[in-house]
């Protein structure tokens, strides 16, 4: 009976053993990458409190593991007009650690509480499975507009700081040409909501106004989203004269100074001649321009030329040893090369910019222009191809609206296109 007891004692202290061991590896071992102290995120609302159609940022910041990639899946926006802004990533704090912020600009187009849904962020991690992290919602206190001030009867009342511009192309022009004036409108307000200025009223019976286009450019300034709207008319005078485009006014509400305000551009003058007085020449023009002798100093010439010939002769030495490298400037982006990069980033959110940047890349190479800095309404002012044209808005729309043809149709497009 006492051993018994004993045996039982003895294996008692040895399962306390094992256990403690098991703890102390345990304890010991280095973080897992599923464990909730691997990530932290946080969602800011900036600001929480606005008035209707004010600009609202959404910042999504998630820190993770350096070695992991993250991806929002971004919720529907219900009461909003979104605009995307670029997703950021910098080095944390933390040894080993990076923080990605995901951004939206939202303009709430009604009033009251509106609601921001749950959302899920994607760790990607080589060699292993993704990981799905959930992302608490929010709310936007949305307050009305006030009832009075200039703008506040129009059916989308603009709201947040405006400018505005306005150009002509000549002051100067004879009968029966048109003059190209140019409209810009900026700031970070909902430019997309202005009316278009009636210039024919302003202007009068004797000018024709004809729309030549509108665009409207979405960009970023110190972490908010800007908007540029660009309108271009093409004016028409049907009598000689001295005519002015007058102040051109846009009310907005300024939140800032919670009042509204108006934008106004300076008024504009140009003249329009006969085509007789247009070829009439300038007074001065008959005039011959007498220049005094002088006394040139040909011996500090003859040592410039010199010096200047030296100069050259040991330049050109210098450049045919270089194999002239310094005059070829830089490479010219290669398409298959920019298509394979864009290979790499299947199932991530550069896949549709790297595939425009193949596609430019092609049309530089076509059409023998850098294409890969302009907007794809600037190269289709440029170049007569429909099928590059047609499959750039297809890209944009699915970059910046978050729909569209899905990636793997994009990708056999640009094969096609590229000839690859």
């Amino acid at each position: 009976m006492r051993s018994a007891r004993s045996g039982l004692r003895g294996l008692g202290i040895l399962w306390l053993l094992s256990c403690s061991m098991l703890f102390a590896s345990s304890s010991r071992a280095g973080p897992n990458l599923g464990s909730a102290e691997d990530f932290n995120i946080a969602i800011e609302i900036d600001p929480p409190s606005v008035v209707a159609h004010q600009q609202v940022v959404l910042r999504i910041r998630v820190e993770h593991p350096n070695a992991a990639r993250a991806s929002w899946k971004p919720p529907a926006f219900e009461g909003f007009w979104m605009e995307r802004l670029a997703t950021r990533t910098r080095e944390s704090d933390s040894d080993g650690r990076r923080v990605t912020s995901f951004r939206r600009a939202l303009f709430p187009a009604r009033t009251g509480t509106l609601e921001i849904p749950e959302s899920h962020l994607l760790l990607h991690r080589k060699g292993k499975p993704d990981r799905k992290l959930e992302v608490p919602g929010a709310s936007v206190k949305v307050t009305p507009l006030p009832r009075s001030g200039p703008g506040s009867t129009a059916s989308t009342p603009m709201v947040g700081k405006l400018q505005i511009r306005v150009s002509a192309a000549e002051s100067r022009i004879r009968i029966g040409k048109s003059l190209e004036l140019l409209l810009e409108l900026w700031g970070e307000g909902n430019i997309w909501d202005a009316s278009i200025p009636d210039l024919d009223r302003l202007l009068g019976d004797s000018v024709e106004v004809f729309p030549a286009n509108r665009r409207l450019f979405v960009g970023e300034s110190n972490g908010r989203a800007t908007t540029r709207w660009t309108l271009r008319f093409s004016l028409v005078v049907s009598k000689p004269g001295r005519y002015l485009v007058p102040e051109i006014e846009f009310p907005y509400f300024d939140p800032d100074a919670k009042s509204f305000r108006v934008a106004r551009s300076d008024a504009l003058a140009f003249e329009v001649v006969s085509k007789a007085a247009a070829l009439e020449k300038s007074p001065w023009e008959n005039e011959k321009l007498v220049i005094p002798p002088q006394r040139l100093p040909w011996t500090w010439i003859i040592g410039i030329a010199f010096t200047i010939g030296l100069s050259s002769v040991l330049y050109l030495r210098r450049w045919q040893r270089s194999g002239f490298s310094h005059w070829a400037g830089p490479k010219p982006p290669s398409p298959r090369e920019s298509f394979e990069a864009a290979c790499q980033a299947l199932g991530t959110e550069r896949l549709t910019e790297l595939l425009s940047n193949a596609v430019k890349a092609g049309i530089q190479v076509r059409h023998r222009f850098d294409a890969v800095p302009l907007t794809t309404d600037e190269i289709a002012e440029r170049i007569d191809d429909r099928e590059a044209i047609d499959l750039l808005r297809q890209l944009d729309a699915r970059r910046f609206a978050g729909h569209g043809v899905p990636a793997e149709s994009l990708l056999a497009s640009v094969r096609e296109y590229l000839r690859l």
